[in-house]
């Protein structure tokens, strides 16, 4: 993995089907090792460049079935598509007891996004579908109104993106990018802790999606209180 925040998605997400795949393919002699790989550091690695082509073209893929609108595919085309899964539903979520709350509260903020729980704070323990049903509120708004700009981001992604766009005193052009957003979805906040900067930065633009009730959604492994090392007045934004 290039970093350890990938590393912590990979094992989250794919550790478990990755290994069966391996057992199916070999035999259950073999097995799995995640590691951080310091050549991925170099972005032309070759590797790294063959995993970026096979990202395109799932992102061109994705983008002919959901009907994405061409603002979209033009001024976010570096963002969107390569974790954005067609796939993830609320007609694929499986509805619990546990989170039947969620599951209403997440058609609703599809319905009328902006208005209905606004912002939409998704929290629980990992593995029970906080990411499904963001991304299904996503999904739903694109079949909606295909001209609607829905963007999913991890929030290692939208940390690099602003250290990157600091770094290249190119902030405010980043910034003016989330301006062609109608609802913003940032998967596991908690890792916001500690990045000051990035905090301030992402304190206004969370402020300009509500000012404009444009839907913002948010995921965390614990309830916006219990965050540990972010902000309080993120922390109130992110309650309210």
């Amino acid at each position: 993995m290039p970093n350890e925040f990938v590393l912590t998605q990979v094992k989250k997400f794919f550790a478990k089907p990755l290994q069966e795949a391996i057992h199916a393919v070999y035999n259950n002699q073999f097995s799995l090792s995640l590691v951080v790989y310091s050549g991925f550091q170099d972005d032309k690695h070759p590797l790294l460049s063959n995993i970026k082509k096979k990202f395109q073209s799932i992102e061109k893929a994705g983008s002919k079935k959901n009907d994405i609108s061409p603002a979209m595919k033009n001024t976010l085309s570096e963002y969107f598509g390569i974790l954005f899964d067609p796939n993830y539903t609320f007609d694929t979520f499986v509805v619990g007891e546990h989170n039947r709350f969620a599951f209403s509260a997440a058609k609703a903020a599809a319905e009328d996004p902006g208005n209905a729980y606004n912002p939409l704070f998704l929290y629980g323990n990992v593995g029970l579908g906080k990411t499904h049903l963001m991304q299904a509120v996503g999904n739903a708004i694109i079949r909606s109104d295909p001209g609607k700009v829905v963007l999913y981001l991890p929030v290692g992604k939208l940390i690099d993106e602003i250290v990157s766009a600091i770094k290249a005193n190119k902030l405010q052009n980043l910034i003016k990018k989330f301006d062609d957003v109608d609802a913003l979805l940032i998967d596991d906040i908690q890792f916001l802790a500690n990045k000051e900067k990035t905090q301030e930065i992402f304190h206004n633009i969370f402020n300009d999606f509500h000012m404009k009730k444009k839907q913002v959604i948010l995921s965390s492994d614990r309830p916006p209180k219990e965050l540990s090392n972010i902000e309080p007045r993120l922390k109130s934004r992110f309650g309210l």
